[in-house]
């Protein structure tokens, strides 16, 4: 089995920039975050109209701000614009755009009957019979063929999104354990879906220079995670306790920032536990390490250090020559 590796960030102005530079440097595919700094679908169209091979995906947007028809009609016309198998949506049951507008994730019924929904729409039928709720240009041309990769914490959305979508991504971090039990619930689902991670990653020379850089994206996923983790007894004692920290102070209006009260509060051996950090080597082994436990795909969320986009573009490159166009990698 391949391993894919992508590359997930804010849908900023410099969408394509981002993309082409991903393009050639060597990464798979862009996954654009949703609500952080721009409209999520017109980044992937402004990325699709600059590159010819990079794949591109939401990651994630979730059904509740957009109804499934909104989602289904955006991601099949954005999808207009790029090669086919190039594109696809990835969805969730929401967090930081969510707590923008004062909103709340689905629960998990209601979520799954979203999923359904959102299938519907994009194979172009009608939702409630015949004559019931359906997107009109889908249903005329028969629906579009554009993947669903359900992002997944708990184990029930890790169940249901291996059931109902086309492609699992977990957010439980990088430790092999929370992968390995995220591995074990998407197979309860479905023992074909292909599974991929979310993790964070601060490459530098030193260890103690990356596990600065990953602080910020890591913060994310050890505040909404850390619950579930904890209930499977696969989170360190010691890393629940600096999750009770990051959700003290997490701070919406910094997600995923380096330098923000909920980076600020995460240690050094927690971050070298939930994330890939060090040089371009030490990084290469623990990204081979998550990768042969059958991993399709690995999303990476790079940190930088620095809020600055020319910054995060140089990254982009640095890290796929240095990381991605290491020998010992496996892909």
């Amino acid at each position: 089995m391949t391993t894919e590796f992508w590359l997930q960030c804010p849908p900023v102005a410099e969408a394509e920039t981002i993309a082409m530079v991903a393009e050639e440097s060597g990464w798979d595919g862009v996954q654009f975050a949703d609500g952080r700094s721009g409209d999520v679908f017109v980044a992937l169209a402004r990325a699709a109209g600059a590159t010819k091979t990079v794949k591109l995906a939401t990651g994630v947007v979730n059904p509740v701000v957009r109804h499934p028809a909104v989602l289904a009609s955006a991601i099949a016309s954005v999808g207009r614009l790029a090669e086919p198998g190039r594109m696809s949506l990835g969805i969730g049951r929401g967090d930081s755009s969510l707590h923008a507008v004062h909103l709340r994730p689905p629960g998990v019924a209601a979520f799954t009957e979203m999923l359904i929904e959102l299938s519907v729409y994009l194979r172009g039928g009608s939702v409630g019979g015949a004559k019931g709720s359906h997107v009109p240009w889908l249903a005329a041309q028969g629906g579009c063929d554009v993947e669903v990769d359900v992002a997944a914490t708990g184990p029930r959305v890790i169940e249901i999104g291996a059931e109902l979508g086309d492609r699992v991504t977990l957010a439980v971090g990088a430790q092999p354990s929370a992968i390995s039990w995220g591995l074990e619930r998407a197979r309860r689902g479905s023992q074909e879906v292909p599974v991929g991670a979310v993790v964070a990653m601060g490459v530098d020379d030193t260890t103690r220079d990356g596990v600065v850089k990953a602080r910020g994206p890591l913060s994310v996923t050890v505040n909404f995670a850390a619950g579930a983790l904890d209930r499977a007894g696969v989170m360190a004692g010691e890393d629940v306790a600096a999750a009770e920290r990051v959700s003290q102070v997490y701070d919406y209006d910094q997600h995923a920032r380096s330098g923000s009260p909920q980076a600020e509060v995460l240690g050094e051996a927690t971050v070298r536990r939930l994330a890939v950090v060090g040089s371009p080597e030490a990084c290469v082994e623990r990204l081979n390490e998550l990768a042969e436990l059958g991993l399709s795909r690995i999303v990476v969320m790079l940190g930088t250090g620095a809020p600055s986009s020319d910054d995060f573009v140089a990254e982009i490159r640095r890290v796929g020559d240095a990381v991605l166009g290491h020998p010992g990698i496996k892909r």
